[in-house]
């Protein structure tokens, strides 16, 4: 049996599993001219392969396995399968793992209809009314840190917010002590550092004129609404 080929080890292999003659083209698992080659010398040898005449509408004779031939593909080894290459299993999606992904997506579309909303403003001809200019006196950035903590719980304290503070609240509570231009620059000092969290109103076309003017407007973020107090 070493003397055999794969190819004819396959055809003999094939012809044994179905059990009948059958037509060289049923013997898909070989490429024709090497299948051809295969079953021709297996029909050299006499004693493997036996031929059948066209029969019916079968215009090819058709190839069947002698006695022998049935003893040696029972004798054959199975053919070995291909390895089947299979990656790292995919990490689990849960709804903690997409937590992030959705609120950054929500942050961008934020800042999108915050766009629109100022967009719209200007088609219509009428813009946010600017808060009036503060002659409040200058204030260090730990002192602002402080009094803006303060300030935040006291409005947190009213059980209205929730933990999200209106940035238009916060500045009003501040009121006096800090300028509008030098609250922003603060503000955007602590979300940099991380003591605390910025984040734009979902609706901000609903927003009132004084609140959108109020608010905080980031370069890139677009209308920033809410702070949330991250550090201790």
């Amino acid at each position: 049996m070493t003397d055999l080929t794969p190819e004819e080890q396959e055809i003999l292999r094939k012809l044994g599993a179905y059990g009948k003659p059958a037509l060289e083209s049923q013997i898909k698992s070989i490429p024709a001219p090497r299948r051809a080659e295969a079953l021709q010398s297996l029909i050299a040898r006499s004693d493997y392969i036996e031929i059948f005449p066209p029969r019916g509408r079968a215009k090819k004779p058709q190839y069947g396995l002698t006695d022998h031939g049935r003893e040696q593909a029972a004798s054959l080894p199975a053919k070995p399968r291909k390895p089947t290459a299979r990656g790292p299993s995919p990490p689990r999606i849960t709804a903690s793992s997409l937590a992030p992904s959705v609120e950054v997506l929500r942050e961008q579309l934020a800042a999108h209809e915050a766009r629109l909303s100022r967009l719209e403003a200007m088609l219509s001809g009428r813009a946010p009314a600017p808060s009036p200019p503060s002659t409040a006196p200058e204030i260090a950035y730990q002192d602002f840190r402080s009094a803006a903590r303060e300030a935040f719980d006291r409005v947190d304290q009213t059980g209205q917010t929730r933990g999200l503070v209106p940035i238009p609240d916060l500045r009003r509570a501040l009121a006096g002590r800090v300028t509008h231009e030098l609250f922003d620059t603060y503000l955007l000092q602590m979300h940099r550092e991380g003591a605390i969290s910025l984040l734009p109103h979902h609706h901000p076309a609903s927003l009132p004129e004084d609140h959108r003017a109020d608010a905080l407007q980031h370069a890139t973020a677009g209308l920033l609404y809410f702070v949330r107090w991250l550090a201790p």
